[in-house]
């Protein structure tokens, strides 16, 4: 009976440590940001992270909001051959994707926010970085990493 508790109980921590890997981003250059606590790209463990042309990039991203707002926007570039470019998402109001929480936000909140970018099918096949900033109110940014990434055919 002991021997099974103890196997039931192993089993249960491997899952959990399974489900608990995340990317390891860096940090943006030149910004004052803190990168996330957590960041999971979906089928990615290590970089770069293969995005599938004609399919959704999906990010959870873990971070501590630093003060008070009433919104918070979600920001990406691209950046090719070390050239920043301007990804438009289709609803860059973070407040509309958070897991857990609503706004307004409340300084030192723990929030986590699931971004779905389409990756079009035809974007060309690439090696790229991504830029991910999470930016308050005011348009200051309060989280900000990069990741790099190689669309691929899905």
């Amino acid at each position: 009976m002991d021997k099974n508790i103890l196997l039931i109980t192993f089993i249960f921590m491997i899952e959990s440590i399974t489900i608990l890997v995340a990317v390891d981003v860096s940090e943006c250059s030149k910004v004052e940001a803190p990168k996330p606590v957590h960041v999971d790209i979906k089928g990615c463990t290590e970089e770069p992270c293969l995005l599938p042309s004609g399919q959704n990039a999906i990010m959870d991203l873990t971070f501590v909001v630093p003060n008070n707002s009433d919104i918070l926007w979600a920001k990406v570039n691209p950046i090719v051959f070390g050239i920043e470019g301007v990804f438009e998402l289709p609803d860059p109001n973070v407040c509309n994707g958070l897991l857990n929480g609503y706004c307004p936000v409340d300084q030192n909140e723990l929030l986590t926010y699931r971004l779905e970018m389409p990756v079009l099918k035809s974007y060309p096949q690439i090696s790229l970085s991504i830029k991910l900033s999470i930016e308050d109110e005011n348009r200051k940014k309060i989280s900000c990493f990069v990741v790099k990434c190689k669309v691929v055919k899905e």
